[in-house]
């Protein structure tokens, strides 16, 4: 222990020694430089890598998400990214040992009053993902002794405006003609997913080889993603396959368009 100047002032300063060389810790008064070294020295036999000490959120964000790149489908990767703009936007610049679950629930109530994409408030979809992102990467971070605490442990949802009325509703009599007796080029995909229920992208995804009419079902096992505008081919939302089954009106209706049975 010994005493210093701190921009101008009395002070005090003690150290630690590190892989043979001096750390110092200042404080106006030597209690104070004794809490920097002591939470020093908890960090360091925590194992807690030091190289993170001056890291923010923005830098933890876009570690993890390169360290967990190869892992996703690329169109899950582009979401994460998309996702996790918000984060950056708002509370990137936040010193990451320093952050508290005070200001992570602050960033989510901000977001839920008023999304500055839109000017409006968020829906309580967007707020529920931004606050995952949240808990998995800070998880991610103490999991790999980037950081001691988890400040997430705490994070609530905020309280939500009501949700307005679900625009969705069911098909007209006419609008479910149109789709069945008027040909047009999406015509059988259309006509697929009004009697299956399939979404769209499993839908397009098809093969011939997945229609089984013989035994009346259709095997869903992989969708339409896209990496930016290009599409590709990878697996179902829920990266699970399964096995539709056809009602009559549906079988009848692609035998007679001249779609072969695969007897698999």
């Amino acid at each position: 222990m010994s005493k210093c100047k701190i921009h101008g002032k009395d002070g005090y300063r003690v150290y630690s020694v590190v892989d043979g060389e001096r750390k110092y810790f200042y404080g106006y008064t030597l209690k104070e430089a004794e809490a920097k070294q002591a939470e020093f020295e908890r960090k360091l036999k925590a194992r807690i890598n030091f190289e993170w000490e001056k890291a923010t959120i923005s830098h933890m964000i876009d570690e993890w998400l390169s360290d967990n790149k190869d892992r996703w489908e690329p169109s899950t990767y582009e979401w994460y990214v998309n996702m996790s703009k918000h984060i950056k936007r708002d509370i990137g610049s936040l010193k990451l040992w320093n952050v508290t679950a005070r200001q992570l629930n602050n960033f989510l109530k901000s977001l839920a009053k008023r999304n500055p994409n839109t000017g409006k408030p968020a829906g309580k979809k967007l707020v529920r993902n931004i606050k995952q992102i949240l808990k998995t990467s800070f998880g991610w971070a103490v999991a790999n002794n980037y950081l001691e605490r988890d400040p997430t442990e705490a994070l609530v949802l905020p309280k939500m405006s009501a949700s307005k009325p679900s625009k969705n509703r069911c098909l007209e009599l006419k609008e479910i003609q149109w789709i069945l007796y008027t040909p047009h080029k999406m015509q059988i995909p259309s006509v697929i997913m009004l009697y299956t229920g399939m979404r769209p992208e499993e839908v397009l995804a098809l093969k011939n080889s997945d229609i089984n009419l013989e035994k009346g079902v259709i095997y869903v096992n992989k969708a339409v993603k896209y990496s930016g505008n290009v599409p590709y081919i990878g697996e179902t939302k829920t990266g699970v396959s399964r096995v539709v089954v056809m009602p009559p009106e549906l079988i009848e209706f692609l035998k007679g368009i001249g779609i072969k049975s695969n007897d698999k």
